[in-house]
């Protein structure tokens, strides 16, 4: 054999043997102590050639490293694709809490933790140690609204809980349960003396009646309508919230028949100062709506006779 096929044949040979196996490398790194390569060689192992197990070793090797975002991913990715190991998902992710905990505390990633955890593990209690210390404005509207019943329940303090309850009244107002956002709203007033909450759960309750108010009136319960518009205007006695309140009182006495009570409110919106222009021309466009109906004669055959009911 020439030498130039020789050295071929090696080159070959050595192109074409066993495929790097970065699950063993990863596993030799791990008990080497070079946490970080190991952590290297797992999630390269992962892009070739995906394996449940190795998530669990990717995770253990994240969190040796200190890179609790990247033991977070794993942990949760262990939960998700193979359900049989959710509880050893949930304790990972549970000690990336104490890590995070015991480094400083990142709320971002302290809210991810929370969140894995609860898609990892749907049906592990979250513990006081997860809950406790975290920003929940770190978190996503749905995932706070998921996870803040359990935080209300591990809260110490009753200014914790008034927190709380206006943060969870938020999240449920931003994913649209503002039935169940008004009960949060109501809750912390009744028990937070903090300027600074009530207006925040003031400003919260407001939005939500108004927004229910209108809803009501769409499917014609004007006197359910009625009771949030007023709601509405207690919480928010001057803003644009009240003013379209006021609107919508108006327009649900009006639906109910009371014609001078429609006119009251939104003559009053006429009246006031501060108003947003398009409330201002909502409710003049009323009025004169209901000015034009009260000079338009009515046809002869639907004159009452003299004497008659009217």
């Amino acid at each position: 054999m020439s030498r130039g096929w020789g050295v071929w044949l090696v080159v070959a040979l050595g192109c074409g043997g066993a495929t790097v196996d970065h699950e063993q490398l990863g596993d030799e790194a791990y008990r080497e102590g070079r946490f970080e390569a190991a952590l290297a060689e797992y999630q390269t192992a992962q892009r070739g050639d995906p394996n449940r197990r190795i998530w669990a070793k990717a995770g253990a090797a994240a969190l040796q490293a200190g890179d609790l975002a990247a033991a977070v991913e794993a942990y949760l990715r262990l939960g998700q694709d193979d359900p049989t190991r959710q509880q050893e998902a949930a304790r990972g992710l549970e000690r990336v809490v104490r890590a995070n905990t015991k480094a400083g505390g990142s709320e971002v990633i302290q809210a991810a933790a929370m969140v894995a955890l609860r898609k990892a593990a749907p049906d592990r209690p979250l513990g006081r140690a997860v809950l406790r210390p975290t920003d929940f404005s770190k978190l996503g509207k749905e995932e706070a609204v998921s996870i803040l019943p359990a935080a209300l329940g591990a809260a110490d303090g009753a200014q914790s809980v008034d927190r709380l309850l206006v943060t969870y009244g938020a999240a449920l107002r931003t994913t649209t349960a503002c039935d169940a956002a008004t009960r949060a709203y109501r809750t912390a007033l009744r028990r937070t003396s903090s300027p600074q909450l009530r207006s925040e759960a003031q400003a919260g309750l407001g939005s939500c009646a108004l927004r229910l108010g209108l809803d009501a009136m769409e499917t014609e319960q004007n006197a359910r309508a009625e009771d949030w518009f007023m709601t509405a205007l207690i919480a928010d006695t001057v803003g644009p919230v009240a003013h379209r309140a006021r609107v919508g009182l108006g327009d649900a006495r009006l639906a109910q028949g009371d014609v001078l009570g429609a006119a009251i409110w939104w003559g009053g919106i006429l009246a006031s100062t501060g108003v947003p222009d398009s409330l201002a021309e909502m409710a003049r466009d009323r009025l004169n709506a209901l000015a034009d109906a009260a000079a338009t004669p009515l046809p002869p055959n639907t004159i009452p006779p003299p004497g008659g009911d009217r």
